[in-house]
Formats: structure tokens, sequence, C-alpha cells
């Protein structure tokens, strides 16, 4: 809990130019005596707000981990965790034996175009589509975006996550799940579905169940 009321202070960033995440992570460190790194390889330098000098660590990390395709959180050990998203070894199958709820499968409107700013006058764009299809475009002007290949980087991720497909449900509480496992998801036909966990909400009432957000299998 400390560290979660930590994470919603204001951290002074500047405006404008260049700002280094190393600087933010050794300050959230010194306040929290955490060990918190931050290891990316896509990028460790963003650019700051056009406008207004400050924002909450926590918009902070969140708006970094969207730039770069990571998770962001804090475990059950007290310690923030940040981990690329994507893919990985399932840690745990939802059968009919582990819902409550079946899964609700659903699909955005296919996106056909993803262009991100990052600087005046300057964007980059990610696109697929059919010649017989209507193009829609979604425009982003993200915080922190700096560079050519980071808005590029972005504009792909964002167009393949647009043509996932989500999935909603309630399982029967397992605590160990974490933001950005992969869970493999049986549909209502006994087909197994690979997906990412991108929302995982723990209650009980006598019982303990789960609220489940997954995305996973992209649409063709």
């Amino acid at each position: 809990q400390d560290i979660l009321t930590y994470l919603d202070r204001s951290f002074f960033t500047g405006v404008g130019g260049n700002m280094a995440m190393a600087n933010v992570i050794a300050e959230i460190n010194q306040r929290i005596g955490s060990g918190f790194t931050w290891n990316n390889e896509i990028t460790d330098t963003f650019k700051g707000p056009e406008s207004g000098n400050t924002m909450s660590f926590r918009d902070l990390l969140q708006k970094a981990c969207e730039a770069t395709r990571a998770v962001c959180y804090v475990g059950r050990d007290e310690v923030i965790n940040v981990k690329r998203y994507g893919f990985s070894d399932s840690v745990c199958s939802y059968d009919f034996d582990k819902v409550v709820q079946a899964p609700q499968i659903s699909s955005d409107q296919r996106i056909t175009k993803v262009t991100c700013e990052y600087g005046d006058g300057l964007s980059r764009s990610a696109e697929d589509r059919d010649p017989s299809e209507i193009e829609q475009e979604v425009k982003m002007n993200p915080d922190l975006i700096n560079t050519a290949a980071l808005a590029q980087s972005y504009a792909d991720f964002l167009l393949e996550e647009n043509r996932k497909y989500k999935y909603d449900f309630t399982g029967r509480g397992n605590p160990e799940l974490n933001l950005g496992d992969t869970i493999t998801v049986f549909d209502k036909y006994g087909n197994s579905h690979e997906a990412i966990v991108m929302s995982h909400n723990l209650s009980y009432d006598g019982g303990l169940t789960e609220t489940i957000h997954a995305l996973g299998g992209v649409i063709e």
C-alpha cells in the first residue's frame, strides 16, 4: 500500500526535452527503498511533457510501458515489476472446471492504419488493408515517444493489438496469477486459445473468485 500511495505522487519532469528513466527509477528506489530496475531493450529515454511539468509516478510508468510494450505492476512481494508484453509459456489453463462464467470472446472494429506522432509534424504509420477494405485510421500522439523508431514500433504494436480477440470471464480464483502472464482459455466448443492477462481482480465472499480480461489470437 505504501508503494501504491507513493506512485500517485507527482514527479518533476521538466517541459519538453528528453527524460531519462534512470533518473525516475533512482528517485523511486530512494523514496521507497526498493530495488526496482528498468530493463527495457527498446529505449530508456523519453520525451518530456509538452505542457505542465509534473505527472505522477504511476502515470509516468504506465506511459513508459505503453510506449515500449511492457507490463508494470506491484507484486505481492511489494516489488514493482516490469516485464515485456508478449506470449510465453502458459501458467494456467481455464477449462470448465475452473471458470464460474464462460469466457465472453469479442473483437473491436477492424483498424487498418495506425499513425503515431512523435514531434512537430512528424509521424510514423503502420498499415494493413485489403484493396476492398475502407480505411479505418487511428491517430495517436502518445506522451514520452520521441524518436521515429519508437513511434514506428508503437504504431506496429497498436495495429496488431487491435486485431486480437478479447477474453472476459470469471474464474475460481488464482492468487498466483500476474499481469502479463500467458494463460490457456477454453471456449464453449472445447477449443483452446492462448491469451495474455491484462486485468486480474480477486474478490472474496465466502470463496475466492477472479475476473480476468485477456488478449490473444490475431483476427484474420
